[in-house]
């Protein structure tokens, strides 16, 4: 399958459909709506027990009329980046992207974003901007970029996606698929059951080619209450997401050119002390931060210290009292915890010349 011929013109879409039966038909006919007919649309059912695989087969008519070539893979679960691996072993396209099922695009999406990749060789991705809608309210809840930004090449893109200090979202990524082929010429990403897979699919592109970036929103992006990316999660749900993101991410980075254990260690150290011991005092989460502590190179002082706010966060006295006195002494605890443990942002930098 690795020598599949790709198709000029053609623009492939790989959705992991998984307990969509909510979302699809949306999805799906915001694809029947695409100004751009060349499409190669890879729909994989990744295990569904509700009425997905019924609703999809219910729109293949259609989907062909509009002289889509579409392609159903039924599988057993294997979580996104597992439905998203077995569309790689299939797609054509020139180009290629991965839409979430919840999400959906504007009509002139796909040919906007052909123009603006054939506008600019230099790049193999585009990143456009998208619009964000509360599922709940079905509100505008904001959007990744400026709507006002010009198309530019964007700066820093691999190590601000490294970490995480930028967006990932899928509705807003095309690649060239002759740069995502030199760099992943088996067509295929890590995966495990709880991954995404978006940091798979962007990191080995970014870290060797160019990206535009446009402020021109070409998709809507549904904010849902129950998606494990959303900031209304508990702090024990959020520090299992970067546990997530970190397998998935330490899995990517040792296929790099430009791969080197100590910078390897480094993603490692900012995912600890940025993010999961953080949350993880938040929560309250005990054992999970002295845990992390233990995989940090703070000084022992320093872990010591931090152990020590541990254990007066997580007691029964300190909860009571911050609770009657509205939680002040915890924002004042999270900040000197903050100060403790956190790793500056000039820290947090990749190697990338060859090692």
């Amino acid at each position: 399958m690795t020598d599949r011929k790709i198709v000029p013109g053609l623009v492939s879409l790989i959705t992991p459909c998984y307990e969509t039966e909510r979302f699809v038909p949306r999805f799906l006919d915001s694809i029947l709506s695409q100004s751009y007919k060349e499409l190669e649309l890879i729909l994989v059912n990744d295990g569904s027990t509700d009425r997905t695989q019924a609703i999809i087969d219910n729109y293949l008519p259609a989907l062909e009329a509009e002289g889509y070539k579409t392609i159903v893979i039924n599988q057993e679960n294997a979580g996104l980046a597992g439905a998203v691996d077995s569309g790689l072993k299939v797609f054509s396209g020139e180009f290629l992207t991965w839409p979430d099922p919840d999400d959906w695009l504007t009509p002139n999406s796909i040919e906007r974003r052909v123009c603006l990749l054939k506008e600019h060789p230099e790049v193999a991705v585009l990143r456009s901007n998208a619009t964000q809608i509360d599922e709940e309210t079905q509100q505008f809840s904001g959007t990744f970029l400026p709507e006002n930004q010009e198309p530019r090449i964007a700066e820093n893109l691999f190590e601000d996606l490294l970490f995480t200090r930028t967006f990932f979202a899928p509705i807003c990524h095309m690649v060239r698929s002759s740069a995502f082929l030199e760099v992943n010429p088996e067509r295929t990403i890590y995966f495990a059951p709880s991954s995404s897979q978006n940091l798979q699919m962007l990191l080995p592109v970014m870290e060797q080619f160019d990206a535009l970036e446009t402020g021109e929103s070409l998709g809507f992006y549904c904010v849902r209450s129950d998606s494990r990316s959303r900031r209304s999660k508990s702090s024990g749900e959020i520090v299992q997401r970067f546990q997530m993101l970190l397998d998935a991410t330490e899995n990517t980075l040792v296929k790099l050119k430009s791969f080197r254990e100590s910078s390897l260690n480094t993603v490692r150290q900012s995912y600890y002390r940025n993010k999961i011991l953080p949350f993880a005092l938040r929560g309250g989460l005990f054992d999970t931060g002295v845990e992390a502590l233990s995989r940090t190179q703070l000084r022992p002082s320093a872990k010591l210290a931090a152990k020590f706010l541990f254990h007066i966060r997580c007691s029964k006295a300190f909860t009571q009292i911050d609770n009657m006195a509205g939680r002040v002494f915890s924002r004042s605890l999270y900040r000197i915890f903050a100060r403790a443990i956190k790793m500056p942002d000039s820290d947090c930098i990749w190697n990338t010349l060859p090692a």
